[in-house]
């Protein structure tokens, strides 16, 4: 039985350990595994195992900031190979299907874990090898949902978190690409 959404895709984030100095989670990897369980499931998501990426904290968790997982960089990559693996899809099919099954993509983007509010943003998670006061790399959702909406390659971003928002208005919004 062919999926319900083979245009839809989605990146799951869920990050519990940060090295850096800030405390250890117990949920946001639980978190992200059953979203993403429920992504594939055919009676509630829809989509193709294959179109989902699971990114979170390792079994053999790093102990130290420079060597700690996921990073926004991951993320950025997994966001980038979701717009490949639609573009490649679109092609498959002939050229006068393409329009309307790219009216029906959506991404799903998933992020649990310690999060900010940075200058210029409004929330955004901080990645596993952020540090405490002076480094703190981050996926900011507002600016990563635009950004993708701008590239026109999904019709429809849903955008979920799970993370806190402390205000940190020196650092930088992160962005993507």
């Amino acid at each position: 039985m062919p999926s319900p959404n083979p245009f839809h895709f989605g990146v799951v984030v869920g990050i519990n350990a940060y090295p850096g100095g800030y405390k250890s989670l117990s949920g946001p990897v639980n978190d992200a595994t059953e979203f993403a369980k429920w992504l594939t499931d055919p009676e509630q998501g829809g989509l193709p195992t294959k179109n989902v990426e699971l990114i979170v904290t390792p079994k053999r968790v790093p102990t130290k900031p420079k060597t700690a997982k996921p990073t926004k960089q991951r993320i950025d990559d997994a966001l980038w190979e979701a717009h490949e693996q639609l573009a490649s899809a679109l092609e498959e099919l002939p050229e006068e299907d393409r329009a309307a099954a790219q009216e029906t993509s959506r991404l799903y983007f998933f992020v649990a874990g310690h999060g900010i509010m940075p200058g210029e943003g409004e929330a955004a998670l901080l990645d596993a090898t952020a540090r405490r006061p002076q480094y703190q790399p981050n996926v900011e959702l507002q600016s990563y949902v635009a950004r993708i909406g701008r590239n026109g390659a999904f019709a429809e971003v849903c955008a979920f978190a799970d993370c806190c928002r402390s205000a940190d208005l020196l650092t930088t919004a992160g962005q993507l690409f």
